[in-house]
This record gives structure tokens, C-alpha cells and sequence, in this order.
């Protein structure tokens, strides 16, 4: 809040600064207007004066003119004097006061255009030199405007600066705040969710089936099933399927054909077997689904439990959107590839960019997506390195689950890339943690999808028990963020993450079998 009251302060004496500038320039405007007006008038002073020099001359030339007349006057008073010729005389006398008369006047006339002529050079003088102060205060408006703009340039580049600064405390801000918020899930988690004891233990004997998605993860989820579901006396088949709407219909038939006591699947939407779903749930036969989108309905709709769903994701998105944070000191620019054909990575997608929307604001995500035969086809990895030669500033790439980034840490370091971008994620497989420990892959939001099978397994023991479902329903995951500076992760033998050291005999004790 600080970091960001001093960029406005910054960016307000900017703007006054600018006001500052725009007044000087208006005086400037003003003072060279106020010039132009003198000169004009300067200019049409000097009209006037030669225009009254022009009349004192005419006036004068007239007033020469009446004088010759006169003197032409007494020649011929003079001529008829001397001829004595009185009538003569008179006529000469006459002429020559007449030409004294207009003589006088003309040189009267004269005097007057004078007087005009002087009077407008001393208006024409006076009309230069309110031109010419004019001009001075033109210029000293100029250079008052010139200065302004140079204190402008100033502040500008100052709260330029400013900014910069507030940007860089905001994002130093929220890269701490980010760091608290991710350093409690760096160490082993200790608790497997659900911990209350069922009020009895489940009889043996129940046959589950499996309906099995090609992906590593689901076949590791079914391995976990398998595991948990021995240590009850229960027998489990799988069924296998390509995500397909007609491999999923087809499968989920099989299983109502063999007549089970339970139903699990994982990652698929309800609307490709619902058919097979009705006639389970009117046979009282509970499916139990994972990493989907289903609702849970219970007797409703014939699902009666749901591990990793979109709580889930959203939570694997918002632990790794801080870590985002936190690594990139509050500027990451983000790739996060997505498989609209798995729904629940919604959850994912959505966790990242509301965490770093919130919490970061120089941070950007942008969403890329990839089909899943794309990832059955092993194109993922060169979709990656285009996304990321189309987006020169991205820094970090984001796969909601480990599966779907094989092949991209070696993708990355062939196109050259590896010094710029960093691979992230959740959920990661066994190679993953290889390349986290090696430092080739930066950083994964990390929960036991080994564990997925056995919470499974844990919602059909209080089921079959008759227990209230809510606690094996809503308990998230245990989740830990996976770096090369962790320690203490659990894995299996395969490499396969655990997450918590005594996860079975935490489920065996809630079964009555510890």
C-alpha cells in the first residue's frame, strides 16, 4: 500500500508538472499573440506616417506652386507699371493679391500637413517601441515555456522512477507474502485425511471393479485400490477403457454385466454411461469416482464419493500459483497447458490465476490448450515449445499433472529454452521427481495418487459399514511442494510419491485393523 501511495504521489506531481507546462505554454501563446497585435500596429503607424509625409509634401509642392503664381503675379504689376497703363495696373494689382492670398493659405496648408507628418512619426516611433517591449516579453515567455517544459521532462522521469520503484516493492511484496504461504507444505504432510475410526470393520468378500483409464496415474490409482482393497478381503477387477464416450459407455457396461458390489472410475463425465449408472444405482451397487466433475449424489444420482475433484485441483492450483509467486520475486509470466477433455483441470486452471491475479501485480497466465489425443500421441511436448517461441516472455510452463509434461523437460532443453523457462505443475510421476532432483523441472504441488486408491477404498469402507460419508468425502489430499531444496519426500520403491510414511497403518487403524 506504500509501495503503491508513493507511486501516486509520483504520478500526481507528474501531472502537475504537466499543468505547470500547459500554463507556461499559454502564456507563451498569449505573450507572442500580444507581439503580433504590436507589430501589426507598429506596421500601421508607419502607414500613417508616410501617408501624412506624403500629404505635408503635396502640400508643400502646392504651397511652391501658389508662390511661383504670386511671383508671376508681381512680374505683371511690374510690366503694366511700367507701361502706365492704369487699367493694366489694376488688373495685376488684383491678380497679384489673389496669388498672395492662395499663396498664403497653401503654405498654411502646408504647415498644417506638417504638423500631421510629425505627429504621426512620433506615433509611428511610440508603436515600434511597444512592438519591440512586445518582442522582449514574447521572448522571456519563450524561455519561461522552455524551462517549464525542461522541470516537466523532470518530474516525468522522476515519477517514471517512482513507479518503477513502487512496481518493484509491490512485487518484492508479493513474492514474501507468497513465500509464507508456500513454506508450510514444503516439509512431508502427516495425515492421510479421514482419521475418525468407523464404528465397525468392513465384512470381506466384496468384489470391486475397477474401470481403468491408459494414463500412468489411473493404472497407479488402481494399484493403490488393489493394495487397500486386500487388506479388507476384497477382490478387485479391472476393466480398461480410452476416455472415449464409447469406450467409457462400454466398459461401464461390462461392469453392470459382472454383477459387482462396488464401481470405480476415475476422470470421466457421467453423461457417456448413464445408462450403466441407472442400472447400478437401482441395484443399491455405489460408484466411487475421482478427478472429475460428476456431482456426488448419493442414492440421487448413484455416486457416493468423489477423491481429487474440483476442490482438489483448485487447491493444487493455488499452492503451486503461490510458489509461482514466491520463485519469480512477484513477476512470472505463465504458461498453463490444459486438456479440456479432463474437466477437473478446470479446478487447476482456475486456482493458479485467481491466486495470481490477487497476489500478484506484475504476474500473467494465459491458458494453452491440448487435446487428449495430443497426449495419447505424444504431441504435447512440441505443442509446448511453440507455445513458448510464440510467447518470448513466458517463463514458466504449468501441466495440471505430471502425465501430461512427459517429454517436455527434454522438448525444452533441445529448442534451447531451458535457461529461460521453468517446468512446473502437480501430480508428478516418478521421472518428475528424477528431473526435480536434477534441477531440470523447478518445482510440483505433489499429492499420493497411490493414495487416491486407497481413499477410494476408504469411502466404500464407511459405506458398507453404514457411517456418515462426509469425512472420507470432503478431506483434501495431502499435498507437499516438491523442489530440489526439499526433503524428507516419501516414495515408494518405483519412485512413486507416498507423501505420508504410515499412510496405511493410518487407514488400517480407521478400519478397525491396526
Amino acid at each position: 500500500a506504500r509501495a503503491d501511495a508513493r507511486a501516486a504521489g509520483s504520478a500526481g506531481a507528474a501531472a502537475a508538472a504537466d499543468a505547470g507546462t500547459n500554463a507556461s505554454g499559454v502564456g507563451e501563446a498569449l505573450a507572442a499573440a500580444e507581439a503580433g497585435r504590436a507589430e501589426a500596429a507598429a506596421a500601421s503607424a508607419q502607414a500613417s506616417s508616410a501617408g501624412a509625409d506624403a500629404a505635408a509634401a503635396l502640400a508643400e509642392a502646392s504651397a511652391a506652386g501658389a508662390a511661383a503664381d504670386a511671383a508671376d503675379a508681381a512680374a505683371a504689376l511690374a510690366l503694366a507699371t511700367a507701361e502706365g497703363s492704369e487699367e493694366a495696373i489694376r488688373a495685376a494689382e488684383a491678380a497679384l493679391a489673389e496669388a498672395q492670398a492662395e499663396a498664403e493659405a497653401a503654405q498654411e496648408l502646408a504647415a498644417a500637413a506638417q504638423s500631421e507628418a510629425d505627429d504621426a512619426r512620433s506615433a509611428a516611433e511610440a508603436a515600434q517601441s511597444e512592438a519591440d517591449e512586445a518582442r522582449s516579453a514574447a521572448a522571456a515567455a519563450q524561455s519561461e515555456a522552455d524551462e517549464a517544459r525542461s522541470a516537466a521532462a523532470a518530474a516525468q522521469a522522476q515519477a517514471d522512477s517512482a513507479q518503477a520503484q513502487a512496481d518493484s516493492a509491490q512485487a518484492q511484496a508479493d513474492a514474501a507474502e507468497a513465500t509464507v504461504n508456500v513454506s508450510d507444505l514444503l516439509d512431508s504432510p502427516t495425515s492421510v485425511g479421514p482419521r475418525t475410526p468407523l464404528s465397525a470393520t468392513p465384512e470381506p468378500g466384496k468384489t470391486l471393479i475397477w474401470i481403468e483409464c491408459p494414463t500412468p496415474g489411473c493404472v497407479l490409482v488402481g494399484d493403490g485400490i488393489t493394495d487397500a482393497a486386500t487388506h479388507l478381503g476384497w477382490t478387485v477387477q479391472r476393466i480398461g477403457h480410452d476416455l472415449t464416450p464409447e469406450g467409457t459407455a462400454g466398459a461401464m457396461a461390462q461392469a453392470v454385466a459382472q454383477n459387482p458390489d462396488a464401481v470405480l472410475i476415475s476422470g470421466s463425465v457421467s453423461a457417456f454411461y448413464e445408462d450403466s449408472l441407472a442400472a447400478l444405482n437401482e441395484s443399491g451397487v455405489p460408484v466411487i469416482d475421482s478427478s472429475s466433475v460428476n456431482e456426488v449424489g448419493g442414492a440421487a444420482n448413484g455416486i457416493y464419493g468423489m477423491v481429487q475433484g474440483i476442490p482438489q485441483t483448485t487447491a493444487y492450483g493455488q499452492v503451486l500459483g503461490s510458489w509461482l509467486v514466491a520463485d519469480s520475486g512477484g513477476d512470472a509470466k505463465v504458461l498453463v497447458f490444459n486438456v479440456p477433455d479432463v474437466p477437473v483441470l478446470t479446478g487447476f486452471n482456475t486456482g493458479i490465476a485467481a491466486v495470481m491475479g490477487e497476489t500478484c501485480t506484475n504476474c500473467e497466465v494465459e491458458i494453452v490448450d491440448v487435446s487428449f489425443a495430443d497426449l495419447l500421441g505424444g504431441a504435447v511436448p512440441g505443442l509446448v515449445v511453440s507455445a513458448l517461441q510464440a510467447n518470448p516472455d513466458a517463463d514458466y510452463v504449468a501441466c495440471g499433472f505430471g502425465d501430461l509434461c512427459i517429454g517436455v523437460t527434454g522438448a525444452i532443453a533441445e529448442a534451447g529454452l531451458a535457461d529461460r523457462v521453468k517446468l512446473t505443475g502437480a501430480l508428478p510421476n516418478a521421472g518428475d521427481f528424477g528431473a526435480i532432483a536434477a534441477g531440470d523441472e523447478a518445482a510440483f504441488v505433489a499429492a499420493p495418487e497411490y493414495m487416491i486408491g486407497w481413499r477410494k477404498v476408504d469411502i466404500l469402507a464407511a459405506f458398507f459399514v453404514g457411517d456418515d460419508l462426509t469425512e472420507a468425502q470432503t478431506a483434501l489430499l495431502p499435498m507437499q511442494v516438491i523442489t530440489p531444496e526439499t526433503t524428507g519426500i516419501v516414495r515408494d520403491d518405483g519412485g512413486n510419491y507416498i507423501g505420508v510414511a504410515d499412510y496405511e497403518a493410518q487407514f488400517l487403524a480407521r478400519w478397525g485393523l491396526g
